[in-house]
C-alpha cells in the first residue's frame, strides 16, 4: 500500500477511529508537517520502503485535519507539528505509552534521527504483534557473503561470493541496535539471500547468546545496557534481549541507597562478570568505576563489533546550545511569515449595519435632481439597492481581508509556538542527559566514598605493611562471595622490600585496586581473566627468551590497567613457598 495523505477532519476521524480499534492488527506510522509546510522533515519515502510491507505510513499535515485526529485520540498518544509516531497493533500502547513514542523533527538533524528511530519502532511493534516482518516472497538460496559497510543505521550492504550484492535490513533482526553496532566491514556472514529484491536475511543464522556468553571470565569488567531501574534493583542487557537482574546490594552495598538516583534507563554502564559455584553467570557493579573496564562489550556475531560502545559517546554532543537554536528558529520565522499590516481591533460593519445608517445619506441637491426625473421613485430603488450591493460587497471584501490577517497572525503565533516547542524539547533532552551524568557521577563519587571508607584509621597500624595487608583481607571479603570462601581461600604471601615505596611512588592505580588484583592473584582467578594478561617475566624481549628466576622462584607480570597510557603492571614471584610481591610498575618497565 502507498502512503497515503490525510487532509480532511473526516479522514482524520476515521483514522483516528481505526487506531482506537482492538482488532486492528497492522502496524500503523504516522508522519505530520509542520504549519504552514507542505511536506514532513521527517523521511516518509524511506519508512515506507523500510516497513511498507508491514505496515500502514499516512502523512497529516498540521492544521484542522491533526486537530481533529488530536481531539479523537486519548491524551498522550496525538501527532502533531512535524512530529511521528508508531501505533502498535492493539490497543497495549494506550496503557503504555512507551510503546509508542513521539518522535520529534524540527530540524534537518533531528529528522534523520527521528526517521531511523520511527523505523526501529515499527520494527519492535511487529516483533512483539508476533508476525514474520523478516520473510520476503520469492526463491532464496542459503549464501555465504562479506559486509562491505553501514551506510545508515539500519542497513547493512553485503556482497556474496558470486559479485552480487544484497542488503541487510539490521532493524528487522534487532530493532533498536543501530547497524554499525551489528556488523563491520569484512566479517562474513551466512544468510538467505533474495534475487527479486536483493535482501539478504540473516535472522535464522544470529549466534546463540549461550555461544558468545562463553568469552566471559570471571572478573571481566565489560559495558553492560541498562533497561530499566527500581528502588532496590535494576536489569542490564549483556547482549539484546539477555537480561540480567543486579540486586542493590550488588550496585552499591548499601540497603538505604535508591537505585533510582544512581542510575538511569538505556544508560550503558560497567558491570564485573562472576560466576557462581553451580556455573551460573552473575552481574555486580560494586567496586567498579569508569576506568575499570577489562574488555569490551560482547559482539553478536563472532568478527563483529561491541554491541556497546565505551566509553559512551553522546549522540548529540555537537547540537548548537538551546538560545542559538530558538533564534535560528526566530530567523527561520522572520523570513516565512510575511509581517501583517495593522487591522482594527473592531470587525468591520457588516452589510446590514452599512444598510441601515452606516452608509453616508444623499445631499439635498442629490435627492431633488433625482426627484425631478422621470420615473424617479423606480430609479430611488434600484440606487438604493445598487448601493447596498456594493456596501455588501465592500463588506465581504473587508471581512475576507480581516480573516486573511488573523490567519496570517495566527500562523505566525503558531509557528513562534512549535519553534519554542522545539527549543523546550532540546532543552528537556539536554537535561536528561545532564542527569544521567549526574547520577553517573554521583555513582562513582559513592563508589570513591565508601572505596577510601575501607581505608583505614592512621592510628590503627602502626606500619604501611600491616595497612596494605588489610586491605588485601578486605578487598578478599568483598569480593569473593561467601559460598566460594572456602574454595577460593587467601593463600600466604610475602611483600618484597621494594613493594611499598614503588606501591605509593607509581601514580595513577589506587591501593584499593592493588589490592584486589592481589586478590585475584592469590586465589587463581588472574590466571583465568584474560584481560589480566598473566605470564612469566622474559629475560629479553624475544619471545623464546628464558623467563627470569630466582633462587627457584619465577617472576610473573600481571595487567592492573589495560587500554590506558603506561599502563600499570604487578610484579610478582611465585615458588613452591608461596607468592612474594615485587613491585608496581609502568608497562614499560620490565625490571623484576
Amino acid at each position: 500500500m502507498e502512503v497515503r495523505k490525510v487532509t480532511t477532519v473526516e479522514e482524520a476521524s476515521s483514522l483516528a477511529a481505526s487506531l482506537n480499534d482492538s482488532s486492528r492488527e497492522r502496524v500503523v506510522i504516522i508522519v505530520t508537517a509542520s504549519s504552514g509546510a507542505s511536506e514532513p522533515l521527517i523521511d516518509v519515502d524511506r519508512i515506507h520502503a523500510e516497513v511498507g510491507d508491514f505496515a500502514d505510513v499516512y502523512v497529516m499535515p498540521t492544521g484542522d485535519a491533526s486537530w481533529e485526529f488530536s481531539a479523537s485520540m486519548a491524551p498522550g498518544t496525538e501527532v502533531y507539528g512535524g512530529a511521528g509516531r508508531v501505533y502498535p497493533a492493539g490497543l497495549d500502547w494506550m496503557d503504555d505509552l512507551a510503546r509508542s513514542p513521539l518522535r520529534f523533527a524540527s530540524s534537518a538533524q533531528e529528522a534523520v534521527r527521528a526517521t531511523t528511530r520511527l523505523i526501529g519502532d515499527a520494527f519492535s511493534a511487529a516483533a512483539r504483534a508476533g508476525y514474520g516482518t523478516v520473510s520476503q516472497t520469492g526463491r532464496s538460496s542459503l549464501a555465504t557473503a562479506i559486509v562491505q559497510g553501514t551506510p545508515t543505521d539500519t542497513e547493512a550492504i553485503v556482497q556474496l561470493r558470486d559479485g552480487r550484492y544484497g542488503a541487510i535490513k539490521s532493524a528487522k533482526i534487532l530493532p533498536g541496535v543501530a547497524a554499525p553496532r551489528i556488523f563491520i566491514k569484512g566479517m562474513t556472514i551466512q544468510g538467505e539471500y533474495f534475487p527479486e529484491s536483493r535482501l539478504f536475511d540473516v535472522s535464522d543464522h544470529v549466534p546463540p547468546v549461550a555461544e558468545r556468553l562463553t568469552e566471559l571470565h570471571a572478573e571481566d569488567v565489560l559495558p553492560v545496557f541498562v533497561t530499566s531501574v527500581e528502588f532496590a534493583s535494576c536489569t542490564v542487557e549483556l547482549l539484546p534481549g539477555w537480561c540480567v537482574t543486579i540486586l542493590r546490594e550488588q550496585v552499591t552495598g548499601s540497603p538505604a541507597d535508591d537505585l533510582c538516583d544512581l542510575l538511569s534507563a538505556d544508560e550503558v554502564v560497567l558491570a564485573r562478570v562472576a560466576f557462581t559455584a553451580e556455573g551460573t553467570l552473575e552481574l555486580s557493579m560494586r567496586d567498579v568505576s569508569e576506568g575499570d573496564a577489562t574488555r569490551p562489550a560482547l559482539s553478536i556475531w563472532v568478527g563483529g563489533p561491541a554491541w556497546l560502545v565505551w566509553p559512551p559517546v553522546d549522540p548529540e554532543a555537537d547540537e548548537e546550545p538551546a538560545a542559538k537554536d530558538s533564534a535560528i528558529s526566530a530567523e527561520v520565522l522572520g523570513a516565512l511569515v510575511v509581517a501583517p499590516s495593522p487591522v482594527p481591533l473592531a470587525l468591520p460593519p457588516t452589510p446590514l449595519d452599512l444598510r441601515h445608517g452606516a452608509r453616508r445619506p444623499p445631499d439635498a441637491a442629490s435627492v431633488a435632481a433625482v426627484a425631478s426625473r422621470p420615473g424617479s421613485g423606480v430609479v430611488q430603488n434600484l440606487s438604493l439597492s445598487l448601493d447596498a450591493a456594493k456596501a455588501s460587497a465592500t463588506a465581504h471584501e473587508s471581512r475576507a481581508n480581516f480573516a486573511e490577517e488573523r490567519i496570517r497572525l495566527m500562523t505566525a503565533e503558531l509557528l513562534r509556538i512549535e519553534a519554542d516547542a522545539a527549543a523546550l524539547r532540546q532543552r528537556s533532552e539536554r537535561q536528561e542527559r545532564e542527569l544521567t551524568r549526574l547520577k553517573t557521577r554521583h555513582r562513582s563519587a559513592l563508589i570513591r566514598e565508601r572505596s577510601e571508607a575501607v581505608q583505614p584509621a592512621a592510628e590503627a597500624f602502626t606500619d604501611p605493611e600491616g595497612e596494605f595487608r588489610w586491605q588485601v583481607y578486605s578487598a578478599w571479603v568483598r569480593r569473593i562471595p561467601a559460598g566460594e570462601k572456602s574454595a577460593r581461600p587467601l593463600d600466604a604471601y610475602s611483600i618484597g622490600p621494594d613493594f611499598l615505596d614503588s606501591l605509593t611512588s607509581i601514580e595513577g592505580v589506587s591501593v584499593v585496586k592493588v589490592a584486589g588484583v592481589v586478590v585475584e592473584v592469590l586465589t587463581g582467578l588472574a590466571e583465568s581473566n584474560p584481560s589480566r594478561l598473566m605470564h612469566a617475566l622474559r629475560s629479553g624481549s624475544g619471545g623464546d627468551d628464558a623467563p627470569v628466576r630466582r633462587d627457584g622462584a619465577t617472576c610473573w607480570r600481571v595487567a592492573l590497567q589495560t587500554g590506558t597510557p603506561s599502563a600499570r603492571r604487578l610484579h610478582f614471584w611465585r615458588s613452591a613457598e608461596g607468592i612474594e610481591l615485587s613491585r608496581v610498575v609502568v608497562h614499560d618497565d620490565f625490571r623484576p
